[in-house]
């Protein structure tokens, strides 16, 4: 049981990441860069999809122990909500720090709709999605936002 309880830590605090001091969001955010960059572009959208189903679940069990609907130091949200901000820009340098960027903006401002999946309330299997879902959104507006900077002829990089 404390070996499992253990695992579930270690995912869900991004290999411990979560539990580094002050912010532990960005570097959540950060290790998702090193953890995807090297990564086959093809490859991101399925492990994206794993971490969720993996991190969902881990979440659940991790919350179930702790009186905190979203402690600080899950981050494999933050990872999850990155990786979404990578699928549909270039693999270049100053496009994923773009997307760190916007993403951290977004993930620490919280506008709508990222506000309303961070104050969802119900049973346990609803706040664990939603801790997942505030940044899942996050991410997705990072894209939107990218996507639509992009087609107006903005940036060009």
């Amino acid at each position: 049981m404390a070996l499992s309880r253990f695992f579930v830590t270690f995912f869900v605090s991004g290999c411990g990441v979560g539990f580094l001091p002050k912010a532990p969001g960005t570097w959540g955010s950060l290790f998702a860069l090193f953890l995807f960059w090297g990564m086959p572009s093809q490859a991101l959208p399925l492990t994206l999809i794993a971490l969720f189903f993996f991190g969902y679940g881990a979440v659940f069990l991790y919350l179930k122990t702790n009186n905190s609907p979203d402690p600080q130091e899950v981050v494999i949200d933050e990872i999850i909500g990155q990786g979404i901000c990578l699928l549909w820009i270039p693999h270049t340098f100053m496009w994923w720090f773009i997307a760190f960027g916007l993403f951290r903006l977004f993930d620490i401002k919280k506008p709508f709709p990222v506000s309303w999946a961070d104050q969802l309330k119900g049973p346990l299997w609803i706040q664990s999605l939603a801790v997942l879902l505030d940044d899942i959104i996050a991410g997705l507006m990072v894209v939107f936002a990218i996507i639509g900077v992009e087609s107006l002829g903005v940036f060009i990089f």
